[in-house]
């Protein structure tokens, strides 16, 4: 069992990994929903002396327990001297058409989050994910069909969509659940529990409860941590090997403004049209993730006759002669 020092000096470690300092006088901006894991990151960051400003959103979905989770984020806060912003949208402020409220939600957390680094020069966004989200997040990847980015699960830091100055850090990632919980646990740290993450109705909620409990069973406790270092090793061979080729490919494919040369891709293998095609999709389009849906899509108008075409959500993509043509809907 890991003792509550070689935790911190863990997640001291991860921190300092992704660039996040001890004595900075720039605040990270912490995502607390008041769940365990958000919890003891706030925590931790508070004992290794690193500025936060806490976040919370109450969308108001779950009734009483939306009014409490909001109060002890208040309260925790309160206790630690860390300054808390609460927002409390409508559902008609951050539901988006065509999305679920999941969906919606998370994106306005996201804009929120964006704002308010934005507004305090914060450089970090610091969110309490860890391992067996990630190797939740890889196994509904690969059963929704997924590309290599989706075998490579959650990404420790990565930059905001429309901030790249802003990064998306996860200092947690490499901790299961269980060492959060028992460190909280440990330190009488007190946590809400949401019930919605254990909803089988939900994929996620049905993996966490049906499956990982199987999986388990079957193949020993250490099963899921060993499917969120798999997503970890992938994520890492990509970004370290891949980015400057695929980059270049991609420069290459271009065949004028958002467009791609039929000829290029036409030359190149099948995994390259692949990862070109949902390189253009990400960027191109508003599409958050980018499914092998949507790009077979794409790809099977490089076969086509000149005028075909095929959407995707925000965008239609068009065989014009020697070009597949992004244009974009106007909203």
């Amino acid at each position: 069992v890991m003792t509550a020092d070689a935790f911190v000096d863990r997640v001291s470690s991860r921190l300092s990994d992704l660039g996040i300092a001890k004595n900075t006088a720039v605040p990270v901006v912490l995502g607390l929903s008041g769940g365990v894991d958000s919890t003891v990151l706030l925590h931790v960051c508070v004992k290794l002396e690193i500025p936060v400003i806490a976040v919370h959103i109450n969308y108001g979905l779950r009734g009483k327990a939306s009014t409490e989770d909001e109060a002890f984020c208040r309260r925790i806060c309160g206790e630690l001297g860390v300054a808390l912003h609460v927002y409390t949208p409508a559902e008609s402020e951050f539901r988006t058409r065509g999305k679920s409220l999941q969906e919606s939600a998370r994106d306005y957390r996201y804009q929120i989050f964006e704002q308010l680094a934005a507004r305090s020069n914060s450089a970090f966004v610091a969110l309490g994910h860890h391992a067996d989200d990630n190797a939740e997040t890889m196994l509904l990847n690969i059963f929704r069909g997924t590309g290599l980015k989706g075998l490579g699960g959650i990404p420790p830091l990565r930059p905001m969509d429309s901030s790249p100055s802003i990064s998306i850090a996860r200092p947690l990632l490499g901790l299961r659940r269980a060492e959060i919980e028992a460190f909280a646990s440990n330190e009488d740290l007190a946590w809400r529990e949401d019930s919605a993450n254990n909803d089988p109705s939900f994929s996620r909620g049905f993996i966490r409860t049906k499956l990982a409990p199987q999986i388990a069973e079957g193949f020993g406790d250490a099963a899921f941590g060993n499917i969120a270092r798999t997503a970890a090793v992938v994520r890492e061979f990509q970004e370290s090997n891949h980015d400057a080729l695929v980059e270049a490919v991609f420069q290459g494919s271009v065949a004028g403004e958002l467009s791609l040369s039929v000829p290029v891709l036409s030359d190149l293998e099948p995994v390259w049209q692949d990862r070109i095609i949902g390189e253009a999709i990400r960027r191109w389009t508003r599409k958050r993730s980018v499914d092998r849906h949507a790009v077979a899509s794409v790809r099977r108008l490089l076969t086509s006759q000149t005028g075909r075409h095929t959407t995707l959500n925000d965008c239609t993509v068009t065989r014009d002669r020697a070009k597949l043509v992004f244009v974009q809907h106007s909203t």
